[in-house]
This record gives C-alpha cells, structure tokens and sequence, in this order.
C-alpha cells in the first residue's frame, strides 16, 4: 500500500473513531475490522518481498607476474565482478540472474534460469546455465582452489542454453539435459547451428565409501558448419593453442568425464579426465576426426585443522584458516589436427603444469590466494619447444 494511501484510510479512521462512543455496536465492529485490515497491510511492506530475494556479490582482484626466458609480464586486474540474484516465487519455482563485469566485460549474462522443483530431491533447469561437463567446471568460480582452473577447462564448454533435469540427495547427484551445443570453453547465449548436445552427469558418495566420490559425465552432439571454435589457454590466460580461421566444426562430437573426489577431515583431494573427441572440417573439404586428452589431480590441506570439503574450508578462529594446495595437469592435443586444422604459429601439441599454492581464509567472505604454476610445453615454436612458462598470481576475493 502506497503512503498516500495509507494516510487517507488513516484519515479515515480517525474520523470514524471520533463518534465511535455514538455509533451502534455493529459500526463499532466495522472500524475495529477496518483498523485491523489496516495493520495487516502495513505489515506487508517491500522488507517481506524481500525476504525471497537473495543478492550476493563476487570481486576477485588479481595480480600476475609471468616470466619465460624471453619475455617478463605483470599485470593488474578485476578477474570476476559479479552481482548473483536469486529468488523464491513460489514453493515450487525459484530463478537465479548471474551477469559479470570482471576480466574486461562491459556486462555479460553469465547464468539466468528458472527452477521448477517436482519432488523432494526433484527439479528442472530451464534457461542458460553450467555444462555439467568437467568436475573443476561445475565448481563455483568463489570456490576453486587455484586462481585459475587446470589444464582440464580448455576441453570442456562453459555455459549452454538449454534444459536439465536434476536429482540430488546428500550422498549422490545426476543431471540429464539437452542445450544448444556450446563448443570448449564456450560461452554462449545462441545457438550457432541446428544440432543439440545431450548432456549427463552422475556423482556418488555414500557413507560406506568413507569421503571417497565417484563420477563420470558425458555428451554426445552433431555440428554442421559451425565456426565457433575456441582457443586454449593456460592459467595466465595466454592462448597456447589456436585453430585455422577456415576450420569449423562439422560432424559427430563426444565428451568422456570419469572424476574422483575424496575429503577426509583435513585432507581433500579430487582427479578428473577428460577426453574430447570432434570432427573438423574446412573450406578445402579436408575433414578430420579429432581426439584431444586432458587430466588433472588437485589436493589440498588444512594447516590450521578445519573440516575439508569440496565447499572448501570454513575458518573457526578469529584469525583465520589457512590451506596449502598443490595440483598436477597435463592436456595433449591430437598431432593429426596439425596436419590441417592448427594454427602452427600460436599452437603448442602438448602442455603439462605443476602449481602450488597457500590460501588464506580470512572470513567465511574474504580469502587471500598465491600461486606458483610452472607449465612446460612441447612443440609449438618455429625454432622448437615453446619457453616455459613460470607465473606467480596472487587473489583478493570479497563473496557475499
């Protein structure tokens, strides 16, 4: 109800009230219902409305430093600015709009679905959200152990639009959607032809296996004539590999996920494998069918003996949590793809990276992030091997 509003009904009744002691019992009543009304109403102010809705914020400033045996880079940056609202209409039906500001966007949609929850443990997603493909992928980007993800990310899509229903119980999860076909690392709010993927996901951990998780995802799609194909980076973000500009995807395409996680008191640790194969075409009409691998084994340690989880480490002290993280990752790209379809001045054939890295939990909100990464790579260089790349990051992350 408006203030103007209210201030005539309360006019009103004042009014009504001044030769109340006169009126009969009957009118008496009605003001007593109307005042009742009136208190109902201005109870129900924006403050209950807001009660259903949810609004968070992510800000991740970045520092990096790149050294090789050419060329020293440092720089500053807002990796993720985010601000994530989520709402209740109902019981049943919940929506989340995600947009991102960071790593120079001037505003993008990120994620905006609708849930729709049909049983206990039952809901579907309908709109742009995660592929379900690759464990580091699902995680939260506030969550990730490492500033950026492992080798693993380049073969997996980001954000699809589509549907999915899901399944979730404390000691397992499953999905099964179909989307537009994003291609690796792609995120995309289009569709760029008229094939679909179909998309599933299984995770168990039952109490018997004693913090141990079992996964795998998979898909399964058919392209024609689509030229989204992305570049592959490393953790600085520079691209190590890169396609022909006349090459596109065209045919059959297949993703196998298996992954393992495993969380038991202090100690966490989770490996995946990911195996992508395509087939590409160009204008030439030189088709090929393409099988690029990726793989990666993350653990982690509480030094100061909070509870490891995949939701990470919740401090118990006023001064803090602190973690040591360490991770292994490797991704081998196809040699027959260079026969064609690799651009060979931008495109390295295989990249393997050691990293470490001490996080500090300040606040369940604010954590403070270094990481040392060494990534060696094979062939790629007109003169051979590619300079090793040696980067130290440092994160201040703010998530509300």
């Amino acid at each position: 109800m408006t203030k103007p509003l209210v201030a005539i009904v309360s006019l009103l009744l004042i009014i009504n009230s001044a030769s109340a002691n006169s009126a009969p019992a009957s009118q008496s009543d009605q003001i007593k219902e109307i005042q009742e009304q009136l208190a109902e109403l201005k109870s129900k102010s924006v403050s209950d409305w807001s009660k259903k809705i949810k609004v968070g914020a992510l800000i991740q400033a970045d520092g990096r430093f790149i050294f090789d045996d050419d060329v020293d880079e440092s720089s500053f940056l807002i990796r993720r600015a985010r601000i994530d609202a989520k709402g209740q209409l109902t019981d049943s039906i919940s929506f989340r709009i995600l947009p991102e500001f960071g790593d120079g966007n001037n505003g993008s949609l990120l994620d905006a679905y609708i849930d729709w929850r049909a049983g206990e443990n039952s809901f579907w997603r309908i709109g742009k959200f995660k592929s379900p493909i690759g464990l580091e992928r699902v995680q939260s980007g506030s969550r990730l152990l490492f500033i950026e993800r492992g080798l693993t990310d380049n073969l997996v899509p980001n954000r699809d639009v589509g549907v999915a229903w899901n399944y979730q119980t404390k000691h397992s999860e499953y999905s099964i959607g179909v989307s537009n076909n994003a291609g690796d690392r792609q995120d995309t709010s289009s569709d760029s032809d008229s094939g679909k993927a179909v998309t599933i996901r299984a995770h168990w951990q039952p109490e018997s296996f004693r913090g141990l998780g079992v996964g795998v995802a998979a898909s399964l799609s058919e392209t024609s004539d689509n030229t989204d194909l992305s570049t592959y980076k490393t953790s600085s973000r520079r691209t190590i590999f890169r396609y022909k500009e006349n090459s596109f995807r065209d045919g059959h395409e297949r993703r196998f996920a298996p992954h393992l996680t495993y969380f038991n008191g202090r100690f966490g640790s989770f490996a995946e494998y990911i195996l992508s194969n395509s087939e590409l075409n160009n204008d030439l009409g030189q088709q090929q069918s393409i099988h690029n691998r990726s793989w990666q084994w993350v653990t982690s340690w509480s030094l100061t003996g909070e509870k490891n989880s995949w939701k990470g480490i919740k401090p118990t002290s006023s001064y803090g949590a602190w973690e040591v993280i360490g991770r292994l990752s490797s991704l081998d790209i196809d040699d027959d793809v260079f026969t064609y379809h690799a651009d060979l001045s931008r495109s390295i054939q295989q990249a393997d990276s050691a990293a470490i890295g001490l996080s500090w939990y300040a606040h369940n909100n604010l954590k403070l992030l270094f990481n040392y990464e060494h990534t060696r790579f094979r062939a790629g260089a007109s003169g051979g091997d590619r300079d090793t790349e040696k980067l130290l990051s440092a994160r201040l992350q703010l998530n509300y």
